[in-house]
């Protein structure tokens, strides 16, 4: 199994650089051709979304679904998989960040009845609770 950074991903998605972007898809390619499998950990995505927001000004349904394509694609896995889908679905739903519903969902993954909050727009996520005096 081979893994990819952030910087590498972000080639692959905003194809922002034509040279490095064809490296990481004939790289990625060649990888998924001979059966490996390529690992994306649950922190790259999350890095990976806030680049793709704050420097490409990618809108919240495009990056969604660049995501969604990635957990459909054959060879590539992810760390917590089922929660990077939970946390896409809350995400969807709400006006949440992306980190906050990653967070809820993986700490709910690991058996977290919830995850206490100070921020009233992140306890809107299932799984996340508001802590008050």
């Amino acid at each position: 199994m081979f893994a990819i950074d952030t910087n590498v991903l972000v080639r692959l998605l905003a194809q922002d650089d034509r040279r490095q972007s064809a490296i990481v898809a004939r790289w990625l390619d060649a990888r998924l051709d001979e059966g490996d499998s390529v690992l994306i950990s649950s922190l790259v995505l999350l890095e990976c979304e806030w680049v793709l927001r704050s420097r490409y000004g990618l809108s919240k349904p495009d990056i969604a679904a660049a995501f969604d394509a990635l957990l459909n694609t054959p060879g590539l896995v992810f760390d917590n998989e089922p929660s990077i889908e939970r946390a896409l679905q809350h995400w969807a739903e709400t006006n949440s960040e992306f980190a906050d519903c990653l967070i809820a969902a993986s700490n709910q993954s690991i058996g977290a009845v919830a995850t206490m909050t100070f921020d009233r727009k992140s306890a809107r996520i299932p799984g996340m609770s508001l802590l008050s005096e």
